[in-house]
């Protein structure tokens, strides 16, 4: 079976599965399931002037999937999905309710979110349910002035997230606990929840102030003065995730850095990806990702012309104008409100080289990452916007990971050398006044690793490493003002051994 998601629609494809669906036929025939069994399956042959009546199917799902298993060609979207998906799982084909099941997650939107959720578990779907419930967090702001269903969400998944609230998603011109108060408030009249147990299990976890007092129901006020640990919230949300991906996969990993206690989870899937990001380069602006190129179509190494934007908000992916010339192995980044691309395609074949391009304060700045130890080829754009080679030394390596600090600086992370294996070291590229540009150690690294993704949020100063060969699938941060790197406890990337991007996307 082949799936293909374009735009809001699935495709799926398959060959020879006429077979298959006979001998499901003649299971629900041998058990009595057919008012009119004039069906013969012993040799796979139907009668043409057979009449088949199956209960609690639509006359169009069923219709639908007997042409699949003939033709080899099911259209699914959210106006069909729920009726096929319902036809499917009572026929037991499992590979196209698992199919529909994976559109469902990867299409979760405001509207169909809170749906999706009671379809996981009707269907027993945990990826479904645990999507569903991420998206409800990360979209909860929205769903709940948009979505007409918001009182439908369950009362023990309200319980939960309000016990973890500082991972639920309230925008940045707000404040987070008049809008959590007034939703509870506005699902409850839905549900009439106990004002007492309301308080007990969902409400009393918001960090209430004098000032939000008044947004409670009268007969909850003073259970907010007695609080003991009433406090107003000590730090200001980031709203903003750090994602990653492997080099030879195609899910996006997510760590919310509001709530990292929640660890990396899957955010989305990047579509029509065969050999995963291998050879593509990834970049976000915003609340935006960009993909470009990569490996894949028409054959296995061959380079991509593409260009692929992922929209947080709407949870959408969407094709972008092909770029001019089709590359892998190549850098990309914005840089003052436009997307650019460095390196040329390689002859098709091993990977020789790898292109990092990075967008500093003035200026762009490609560096070489993979190659021989002792070669290296960094570049920048001059004054008249010419490449020329950027002659400062840095330590030999193989494989390093590339990125910005805060203010704006190069970072090289890691890597490996052929005498010493993976490397802890770490550099970062000054901009001195005195002295010019150098290259200066910022601390060595708890774990040695190759290929880690590196990136770091302006809003609090910290500095990401993420994954890369020897990791053994840690992250590791420097905090503003720390002269130490320190391991993020608890928490593991899904592919511990391999190379890693990542970047920081805004919520």
């Amino acid at each position: 079976m082949i799936e293909t998601i374009k735009g809001d629609k699935l495709i799926l494809r398959c060959n020879h599965a006429s077979k298959d669906f006979l001998s499901h036929i003649t299971k629900y025939r041998i058990n009595g399931a057919f008012t009119d069994i004039t069906l013969e399956t012993q040799d796979f042959i139907e009668n043409k002037y057979s009449s088949i009546n199956l209960e609690m199917c639509s006359d169009e799902s069923l219709r639908a999937l007997v042409d699949y298993m003939y033709n080899g060609i099911l259209e699914v979207d959210q106006r069909n999905v729920e009726e096929l998906l319902k036809t499917g799982d009572f026929l037991l084909l499992e590979d196209t309710r698992a199919a529909i099941l994976r559109y469902l997650q990867q299409t979760l939107t405001n509207e169909n979110c809170i749906r999706s959720l009671f379809q996981g578990r009707l269907y027993c779907c945990n990826l479904l349910v645990s999507s569903a419930l991420r998206y409800l967090k990360c979209h909860y702001h929205s769903i709940y002035e948009e979505n007409t269903s918001f009182g439908k969400i369950p009362y023990e998944d309200m319980k939960n997230l309000f016990s973890h609230y500082s991972s639920i998603f309230i925008r940045g011109d707000s404040e987070p606990v008049p809008v959590l108060t007034q939703s509870v408030l506005k699902w409850n009249e839905f549900n009439n929840i106990p004002l007492d147990q309301l308080w007990l299990e969902v409400l009393q976890h918001l960090d209430y102030d004098r000032k939000y007092i008044s947004l409670l129901p009268l007969y909850l006020q003073s259970k907010v003065v007695d609080k003991p640990d009433s406090t107003a919230p000590k730090s200001k949300r980031l709203n903003q995730f750090l994602i990653a991906v492997a080099f030879d996969e195609k899910e996006i990993e997510y760590l919310d850095l509001d709530n990292i206690d929640d660890g990396w989870n899957i955010l989305t899937e990047i579509p029509s990806m065969r050999y995963g990001l291998c050879g593509a380069s990834l970049t976000t602006s915003g609340n935006k990702i960009y993909i470009t190129g990569g490996v894949g179509s028409g054959g296995i190494m061959k380079p991509l012309k593409r260009l692929l934007i992922y929209d947080l908000v709407c949870n959408t992916w969407s094709n972008g104008p092909d770029m001019i010339q089709a590359r892998r192995c190549h850098g990309s980044c914005i840089h003052k409100s436009y997307l650019y691309v460095f390196g040329e395609t390689p002859p098709i074949g091993k990977i020789q080289s790898f292109s990092y391009l990075c967008s500093t304060e003035l200026s762009l700045m490609c560096l070489n990452n993979y190659g021989d130890y002792n070669h290296r080829e960094d570049w920048t754009l001059d004054y008249n916007n010419n490449w020329i080679r950027f002659e400062v030394e840095r330590l030999p390596r193989d494989h390093p990971g590339f990125g910005r600090d805060p203010r704006g600086y190069i970072l090289i992370i890691g890597g490996k050398q052929e005498s010493n294996g993976y490397l802890p070291m770490t550099e970062v590229l000054l901009n001195d006044e005195t002295y010019g540009n150098k290259w200066a150690s910022i601390g060595e690294l708890n774990k040695a690793r190759a290929s880690p993704g590196v990136s770091s949020s302006m809003k609090n100063g910290t500095i990401y490493v993420v994954g890369g060969k020897g990791s053994e699938g840690s992250t590791e941060i420097l905090e503003q003002g720390s002269e130490s790197w320190k391991i993020i406890s608890n928490i593991s990337l899904k592919y511990p051994e391999q190379e890693y991007v990542s970047a920081i996307l805004n919520r």
